[in-house]
């Protein structure tokens, strides 16, 4: 499966180019670092209630405002990780600082590299909003998701005289991986999965020394799957992408003449959730 394991860099790629930028710090950090990361788009209220580095709980009775776009800032959205869902305590996602707006305390995006002795981004801090609306809690990104997955349509490299291509075949895989969403709106979910797959399905199977055979006929195996792919969800559960891949066959079928090759396929997954 050494095709597939190459193609991870491929997917760093995609990632970078969609979240490039001075979010690019913020972005990584709730990528890796965290199962699931929430968005605010506008202001929220929120007090200290513990320091991280020193395991303190603080005793503040000030109100921050975090607030994504300060006077009409550069950004539109503020993360953050919600770290005990029961009493809304969150940590807030770097790149942040706090600062004065019309007397009152601020958390506000930070352009620059240089952190403050009290990083906003070194607390937890509990909501303290009496309302919390879509637009002050909603999903950015969740990581090690996995949904159900099928690809009935793949092209494949390389294929013998007389084969079909591309192929229509029987297929369904479990696929894992990062969904991020792609747009800032609240109340309208669009998200892009970048996914790992692994199945099973069912192929016609060719020995590489009797594609020449005028007397050969292909007979259906059962080969596993594994590709790396990207789709697009769209209706709140379908999701349909595009993926790369090769599938194998074992003991007496792995000399198939498309083991391990590579192909491009039409992916088809659901959210049951």
């Amino acid at each position: 499966m050494k095709f597939t394991y190459t193609l991870f860099p491929c997917m760093l790629a995609m990632l970078l180019f969609t979240h490039s930028g001075n979010a690019q710090s913020s972005f990584w950090t709730a990528l890796s670092s965290n199962a699931n990361v929430y968005k605010t788009n506008t202001k929220l209220e929120v007090k200290k209630v513990y320091k991280i580095q020193t395991r303190e709980n603080v005793s503040d009775t000030t109100v921050y405002t975090i607030d994504p776009n300060p006077n009409g800032g550069v950004k539109n959205f503020l993360r953050y990780v919600l770290i005990d869902h029961d009493e809304d305590i969150i940590r807030i996602l770097p790149q942040v600082k706090d600062t004065i707006i019309e007397g009152e305390k601020h958390i506000i995006y930070r352009r620059d590299n240089q952190q403050q002795t009290d990083d906003p981004a070194d607390f937890y801090y509990k909501i303290v909003d009496e309302e919390t609306t879509p637009a002050k809690k909603y999903l950015a990104s969740e990581r090690l998701m996995a949904i159900p997955v099928t690809i009935p349509f793949k092209v494949r490299f390389g294929v013998y005289e007389g084969d079909d291509n591309p192929t229509f075949d029987a297929n369904i895989s479990y696929a894992f991986g990062y969904r991020v969403r792609v747009n800032n709106n609240p109340y309208k979910k669009r998200y892009i999965r970048y996914l790992l797959s692994f199945g099973i399905s069912s192929q016609k199977y060719m020995p590489k020394d009797s594609v020449d055979s005028k007397t050969f006929e292909p007979s259906n195996k059962v080969a596993l799957t594994d590709a790396l792919g990207v789709t697009y969800e769209f209706a709140d559960k379908l999701n349909f992408g595009v993926f790369i891949g090769q599938d194998w066959m074992f003991g007496a079928n792995k000399n198939w003449y498309y083991q391990g090759k590579p192909w491009i396929g039409i992916g088809i997954g659901f959210k049951f959730e």
